[in-house]
């Protein structure tokens, strides 16, 4: 969640960009949101103070199958500690990911797998006006959820540095339909804000909401190290990068003109994603 604000003791006279009003085709009248008979704009341009909020939230489900192509799919003991040819030989010391390549000892060890993902994005916009005039805040608010469900596949490298600590790289991407809806609402504490429009719209409530199917796009990859301190069991840390197309945020949900009242309440899901940071985790190949 992050939160921001200014005030007219800092900055002077506020305003808004977001198109709350506009003029009629009738001559002399304003289209759009009004609180009390006062144009949403005109509300938010003699406020005191703005304030703007957004909150994000993210899960993720995934189950996959591997198939240890390369490598074997059991554990594999650790090599004993030596420098000839058999260092990365079968031994009965404690288990790491090397294995034989077709009965050649190796270092390395590749996993394909693929699987199925649940990934949700949701994101929830609010903007406050504090105005001394009217005995509530004025606000506009926005939420909006993606539910991404699909099909993936990657592959899991491993090189083994020494018995203990190894080095790896996992990566993946997948093709999603995602399920997008979205809800909108403008008003005070105490009522919804009405819609005025010269097209005959007329103390209609702007409580908007839609939903919508579309396609999206998932990648991600994590490098990282990992740690063999028992027999079967690896303690990981990497940095995790995750990017997703075909999402729709809070702020896309915005229309460009609030006089057609609820109409025209289709999800928009142009938007992209990226996040990034530290994973830490832990394995155990039984």
């Amino acid at each position: 969640t992050t939160d921001a604000s200014v005030n007219t003791s800092l900055a002077g006279p506020l305003a808004t960009n977001l198109p709350f009003n506009r003029p009629s085709v009738v001559p002399g009248k304003t289209d759009g949101l009004f609180l009390a008979g006062v144009p949403m704009d005109q509300v938010f341009r003699n406020a005191s103070q703005h304030r703007l909020s957004r909150d994000n939230g993210y899960h993720n489900v995934e189950m996959n199958l591997y198939w240890f192509a390369l490598g074997g799919a059991a554990r594999q003991p650790l090599p004993p500690e030596c420098t000839d040819s058999q260092c990365w030989s079968i031994s009965k010391q404690p288990t790491a990911p090397n294995a034989p390549w077709f009965q050649i000892p190796s270092r390395y060890r590749l996993s394909l797998y693929s699987g199925v993902r649940w990934f949700q994005f949701s994101d929830g916009l609010a903007y406050r006006a504090i105005d001394p005039s009217f005995p509530s805040d004025a606000y506009y608010s926005v939420q909006a959820k993606n539910d991404l469900w699909g099909v993936q596949t990657g592959a899991l490298g491993h090189w083994s540095l020494n018995p203990r600590w190894s080095v790896w790289t996992n990566l993946n991407g997948g093709v999603y339909n995602n399920r997008g809806q979205f809800q909108s609402a403008a008003g005070d504490g105490t009522a919804l804000a009405t819609v005025e429009s010269g097209t005959g719209l007329g103390g209609q409530s702007y409580s908007v909401s839609g939903a919508g199917n579309s396609t999206a796009f998932l990648g991600e990859t994590t490098t990282g190290l990992g740690w063999h301190f028992a027999r079967g069991w690896t303690a990981n840390v990497g940095y995790r990068v995750l990017g997703v197309s075909g999402v729709g945020t809070a702020a896309a949900q915005i229309p460009n003109d609030f006089s057609s009242g609820n109409a025209g309440n289709t999800f928009q899901s142009n938007s992209g994603l990226l996040l990034h940071g530290v994973s830490l985790g832990a394995t155990y190949n039984f």
